[in-house]
């Protein structure tokens, strides 16, 4: 048994599929993919197909549930196409992310004035859940309370003081950005960056399966960073909510850089990129 599942893995993935954990429907359900390697003939009667494809599908399985807006199921192939013309079609209109920016970088702007004050606030409140926990470990090595009551009143303790922490972080990339200048140029020289990826990658063309893989990966990275969700109608069609990782590509550009990753190779040329760095989630734009 454990040789079977080994040689043969119960969920085994034969195609790439690029915007796998993206795609939503109408049902509300996260779509999920797999290889298709049967078919209908003419007769109904299912047959094996000549070549596997992929295949994106609806996980809703209850028919009362599910939405007369959904597809049900669609071709990864196809699919991952719309998305990738979807993204390219973003990326060569900078003036619309770069206005998207904007608006972005004025939210932050008009709330500054208030960021540090609840910085402070935050810490403060820490320092008293710290203080908190002192006094229970006290009162229950002087018998006071329980070591059960101290262990369920500091577990509650510890989930105020992660929540606490996070908002202390967002803070904190909020508050950075109203330090940095050149901001318009640094993102608009990440822009240009993206579009030479992306005239690099629509002139590769990879000659076996481990160039196509690499090819892949980069345009995964690539949909991983730009893109929030991905949804899709009745008509089987494509519709991208791209966000804006801004605070992370300002922070990357002022800082040291990264060096040039690996890039795709074939015989001698070379297709480069720089490697974009996933970041917290922020505002969106929704790219038709």
């Amino acid at each position: 048994m454990r040789a079977k599942k080994k040689t043969y893995p119960a969920r085994r993935l034969n195609h790439d599929y690029l915007i796998g954990g993206l795609l939503y429907c109408a049902c509300g359900q996260k779509w999920g993919s797999r290889t298709q390697k049967t078919k209908k003939n003419r007769r109904g009667e299912l047959i094996q197909r000549k070549t596997l494809t992929g295949v994106y599908f609806c996980r809703q399985n209850h028919l009362d549930l599910v939405s007369p807006e959904c597809p049900r199921h669609i071709g990864a192939k196809k699919a991952d196409a719309l998305a990738w013309e979807k993204i390219c079609e973003a990326v060569d209109k900078p003036e619309y992310l770069l206005g998207q920016a904007r608006n972005l970088v004025e939210e932050l702007r008009a709330s500054s004035a208030n960021l540090y004050e609840e910085q402070a606030r935050i810490e403060k409140e820490l320092e008293a859940l710290t203080t908190d926990c002192q006094w229970l470990i006290t009162q229950a090595r002087k018998g006071s309370i329980t070591t059960a009551d101290m262990e369920q009143q500091l577990g509650t303790l510890t989930m105020q003081e992660i929540s606490l922490k996070r908002e202390l972080s967002s803070l904190g990339q909020a508050i950075n950005i109203n330090a940095l200048n050149d901001w318009e140029t640094k993102f608009g020289e990440y822009l240009a960056d993206l579009r030479a990826g992306i005239d690099e990658l629509k002139n590769a063309a990879p000659q076996d399966d481990e160039e196509r893989h690499q090819v892949f990966l980069l345009k995964k990275q690539m949909i991983d960073t730009l893109v929030e969700r991905v949804t899709i109608n009745k008509n089987r069609e494509i519709r991208l909510e791209i966000r804006l990782n801004l605070l992370v590509i300002l922070d990357q550009n002022a800082g040291s850089g990264n060096p040039n990753p690996g890039a795709y190779s074939r015989r001698g040329e070379i297709y480069t990129r720089r490697q974009s760095t996933h970041a917290h989630r922020r505002h969106c734009a929704s790219c038709g």
